[in-house]
């Protein structure tokens, strides 16, 4: 993984500062909140500390100015890696990287997507995916939409850092309902309700809305709204109503249990959102200009979850939002004349931030990217990325996560194997004991098929595939691009990604992993059955 070091903002009365002295040069490894360099403004002197742990790779030389929010420098888990997510950058080079513009791979993929010209982003130093994103927030978007338009001006003025946007969030206008027939849904709710899925998909797509396939619509589930956007394999369970004011959009894959109620203006939520039953969206203001919720990919919303819509809630992309949270964007008291607190303002949850059970975030609250909150929390100020906040009102106690040392990742590697092994046995399939001689793994015979899963800490030599397993499962920490032989997988457990291909066996040993924090999310993804 790839990090990128960012001036922060020392002092509201300047806009940059200049960088005195590195104390890592390219290629030192770097500690958790290790100092790197020395900032100066007009008046003060400021040490940066490294918010992460990998290799150091520095963008400009000591002595430049630099601005705030401006990258200076990458950390990741190679120097190679950086190189590859990042265009490569030539000593002589750096002197000139604070005026020249540079950007990264990623940048120019989502750039050319939405057809940017990426060198109108203004930003000092290196453009990165995330700057593109933001660009495109605030832009008018490039076909004449009122609703995203709309969408712009409510959401100008949120810095949505480390929140990463579904796709449906840039989307030109889709997905529009003839007049006529929203009328008919409004007055006939129940008796469309009652409908099959197949039926009401049908009609959906009949009066313009863009329904994907495979789309399950459950009994009694009725959606009103002037643009419908529900993308391949969303699922909405039974007796659920959304009624959103302009915008309703789903992406492929995410499902929603029984009884949903969603009422707001706007509504996206991204692919692979998995959410449990009895959730409900919107209360007090939900026809409010401001009432706007996005969801980002890969997220989780435990059952009986409130958000209340008042203003802009934004979730980012892999968050979780446990069972019986409360989100709220405005307080009801008494008369703000009379010195009550009167709040109306967006909760914000950073990508891969964490609410335990029972937890409000009250109004106008910003929980950061990584940052966990212990459950039976009420938070009631802003919690910094990568920190564990618990208490009420909460409070940090430390760091949400520790460094982890290689030889415990193999030990817990080893573990992830004999737990996996424990399981399928307990369920009394036909597995053989733990083996540990080219890998340490076992076999598992199934409907007259034979699979095998082992556990190479590196992957760097070609290994055969014995001709009696039918699909073959290696597990490893570093992967450095082999010839697979058919019919096997590998797993890269730290990059959380999978090479070659797979069926039964993979997808089984991808849910259990995903049950351990672990999730591949290149592509949208969804275990319905397997052996576990």
């Amino acid at each position: 993984m790839v990090h990128e070091i960012e001036v922060p903002t020392i002092n509201s009365n300047e806009d940059e500062a200049k960088l005195l002295e590195w104390f890592r040069r390219k290629g030192d490894f770097v500690k958790k909140e290790e100092v790197i360099c020395t900032l100066e403004t007009s008046k003060a002197t400021f040490e940066l500390e490294s918010e992460y742990e990998g290799y150091f790779l520095p963008l400009v030389e000591a002595g430049s100015k630099v601005k705030f929010q401006e990258s200076i420098a990458f950390i990741g888990d190679s120097i190679s890696e950086i190189e590859e997510s990042v265009p490569t950058i030539k000593e002589d080079d750096l002197k000139e990287i604070t005026s020249e513009k540079k950007w990264t791979k990623k940048a120019e993929l989502v750039a050319r997507k939405y057809r940017i010209d990426i060198s109108v982003i203004d930003k000092q130093g290196l453009i990165m995916e995330k700057d593109v994103q933001d660009y495109l927030l605030e832009q008018k978007p490039p076909v004449a939409n009122e609703n995203e338009t709309e969408m712009h001006t409510i959401l100008r003025g949120i810095v949505t850092s480390n929140i990463t946007f579904p796709l449906h969030f840039y989307d030109e206008k889709k997905g529009v309902i003839d007049s006529t027939f929203l009328e008919y849904l409004s007055s006939n709710m129940e008796s469309f309700g009652n409908l099959s899925s197949h039926e009401k998909c049908e009609l959906y797509r009949k009066h313009g809305g863009a329904i994907g396939k495979n789309v399950t619509l459950g009994k009694g589930t009725v959606i009103i709204s002037p643009q419908i956007i529900i993308d391949n394999d969303a699922e909405i369970s039974d007796n659920s109503i959304i009624q959103c004011e302009e915008k309703f959009a789903i992406g492929k894959l995410s499902r929603f249990g029984s009884n949903l109620d969603a009422k707001c203006r706007i509504a996206i939520v991204g692919s692979n959102i998995y959410a449990g039953q009895n959730i409900r969206i919107g209360g007090g203001g939900h026809k409010d200009p401001w009432a706007v919720l996005v969801v980002g990919d890969l997220t989780y919303i435990g059952d009986d979850v409130f958000v209340n819509t008042c203003r802009p809630v934004l979730i980012g992309r892999e968050v979780f939002l446990t069972q019986r949270s409360i989100l709220v964007t405005h307080n009801i008291g008494h008369s703000v004349l009379e010195g009550y607190e009167n709040r109306f303002a967006p909760v914000l949850l950073e990508d891969r931030s964490q609410i335990g059970m029972n937890c409000t975030i009250y109004a106008g609250i910003r929980i950061g990217r990584d940052a966990i909150v212990g459950s039976n929390s009420y938070v009631i100020s802003d919690i910094p990325a990568g920190k564990f906040a618990i208490g009420v009102p909460a409070k940090v106690f430390g760091d949400s996560s520790h460094s982890v040392s290689r030889f415990r990742q193999v030990k817990l590697s080893r573990k992830i194997i004999s737990d996996y092994h424990e399981l399928l046995t307990l369920k009394k399939y036909m597995v053989c004991d733990i083996f540990d001689n080219n890998g340490y793994g076992f076999m598992l015979e199934y409907n007259e098929k034979r699979f095998m899963i082992v556990f190479i800490e590196k992957y760097e030599t070609d290994i055969d595939k014995p001709s009696d397993v039918d699909e073959m499962v290696i597990l490893t920490l570093d992967y450095l691009k082999r010839t697979l032989p058919e019919g096997c997988a590998i797993v890269d457990l730290l990059d959380k990604a999978i090479y070659g291909h797979g069926g039964l066996f993979l997808n089984s040993t991808r849910e259990f992993l995903r049950k351990r924090g672990i999730r591949f999310s290149h592509e949208p993804w969804r275990y319905f059955t397997g052996l576990i």
